[in-house]
């Protein structure tokens, strides 16, 4: 209301802005005008009260498409299974920045197809093991001839896998679509990680080839031990492994299975070429031992107690699931190869440290061990440690006869007459603790540091 001219008093102009209304476009982006899509936001106008802080917070809706799965709005279009590499990509629930050049902004969907993967184990496997990482690493054993389909599996979901050849087979690569890069990370390594591409139907096939791997275990050392992986030979009944340096250490990435009625000694296995000496408690007579031999008594309900005396058993039924197949399992007399027998074998009583000191090593490969309390994984080592494949948790337990559910594995440290040290893997955690040494538990070797 003042006119122009020159003035020399002081004025003080106060702006007052108006609230800015945006309107928000949520497009489906499914190519059918929505008619696939639900759960989708409503696209009212907001408004941008407070111009110091210009963001809106999107809706926490997550939209649902058959046989998609969202991976959030970008602000511009893309086709499915294409990044948002030409614009921004915001989630639900999160904030959006607006600035004052607009007040129309669209938001697009982004869909990658969800794909149906199937593993067979083909001519020659023993045994094909797929984790499922969507389902907290959850076991599946599939046998010889048989497949494994994972309908509606989600794109970068990771499988770890693990073929299992017949001894004296190794793998004669997989067969099948989306290896390499948008697949199998190895197609020729024992372990190795699946990552589901988008939008694929496809059989992946391991089929394996008569020989054996010229790496053997014995002979590695932890340079020719790589994080990638490599494949290994164990001679002693050519039955192959893949291993791996995780955190500084060559670790099996699968179980030991090492069959009964094995003679074991320092050319091959871990054993003391010096052997040893003790007092055999039934005739007194001096016994030196410098072999061991892999437990052929059957397990049975009176032998599952044994504290100090070796046993094992090779559980080979699945009784109709798919959780149990071909495993492994040694009481930890056994996984010490200890030879020596108390009187009394179901009485930790006779379970003393000088009894178990008669331990010739293990049961592993040469210049391997059982791991030590403080040489187990943990759980940053199983899953995030670079570009190793990954450690296979399955396994089970022979507690007393019953077949367990969780993965355990034993150290080869002694905690007192009844128990000795161990690992579990329940899913992606672990845990380490002591456990009644008459107990089956898995092997799992590594290469020792001297």
């Amino acid at each position: 209301s003042t006119p122009p001219g020159n003035y020399t008093n002081t004025f003080v102009i106060t702006a007052v802005a108006n609230s800015i209304p945006y309107t928000i476009t949520y497009n489906a982006n499914d190519g059918h005008d929505g008619q696939d899509t639900s759960n989708m936001p409503v696209s009212p106008e907001q408004e941008i009260v407070d111009a110091t802080t210009p963001t809106i917070t999107l809706p926490s809706n997550v939209p649902t498409r058959e046989g998609y799965i969202f991976k959030g709005w970008c602000t511009v279009q893309v086709a499915d299974d294409a990044p948002c590499a030409n614009g921004a990509e915001y989630q639900p629930g999160t904030n959006l920045p607006v600035d004052y050049t607009t007040n129309n902004i669209a938001l697009y969907a982004r869909w990658v197809g969800l794909s149906n993967i199937t593993f067979t184990a083909g001519n020659n496997i023993e045994v094909l093991m797929v984790a499922d990482s969507s389902e907290n690493y959850k076991p599946y054993y599939i046998a010889t001839g048989e497949s494994k389909t994972f309908n509606n599996a989600i794109p970068d979901t990771k499988y770890i896998v693990t073929v299992v050849p017949e001894a004296n087979y190794k793998l004669d690569t997989w067969s099948g679509g989306n290896k390499g890069l948008s697949g199998l990370e190895n197609d020729t390594l024992l372990t190795t990680n699946y990552i589901v591409p988008a939008s694929t139907t496809t059989t992946l096939t391991a089929t394996g080839t008569s020989g054996t791997y010229d790496n053997k275990m014995k002979d590695l050392t932890l340079a020719s031990c790589p994080a990638s992986g490599i494949n290994v030979t164990d001679e002693r009944d050519n039955k192959s492994y893949t291993v791996a340096n995780i955190s500084g250490n060559c670790y099996m990435l699968s179980n030991l299975r090492l069959d009964s009625g094995i003679t074991l000694d320092s050319t091959y296995s871990d054993i003391n070429p010096n052997g040893v000496t003790y007092e055999d408690p039934t005739t007194g007579a001096s016994v030196t031992a410098t072999t061991f031999t892999t437990p052929t008594e059957a397990w049975t309900s009176s032998a599952q107690d044994y504290y100090c005396k070796a046993i094992m058993k090779h559980y080979d039924q699945n009784n109709g699931s798919t959780e149990y197949v071909n495993e492994y399992y040694y009481n930890w007399y056994a996984a010490k190869a200890n030879p020596y027998q108390c009187a009394n074998p179901a009485s930790s009583t006779n379970a003393t440290a000088t009894n178990d000191s008669y331990s010739l090593g293990s049961v592993c490969p040469k210049n391997w061990t059982l791991p030590t309390y403080q040489s187990m994984l943990l759980p940053g080592d199983l899953w995030d440690s670079g570009n190793n494949p990954g450690m296979l948790t399955l396994s089970t337990n022979f507690v007393s006869g019953v077949h367990g559910g969780f993965g355990f594995w034993w150290s080869s440290v002694r905690d007192d007459n009844s128990n000795a040290d161990y690992q579990t893997f329940i899913g992606i955690n672990t845990f380490r603790n002591h456990m009644s040494k008459q107990h089956g538990l898995s092997a799992r070797c590594i290469m020792r540091s001297s």
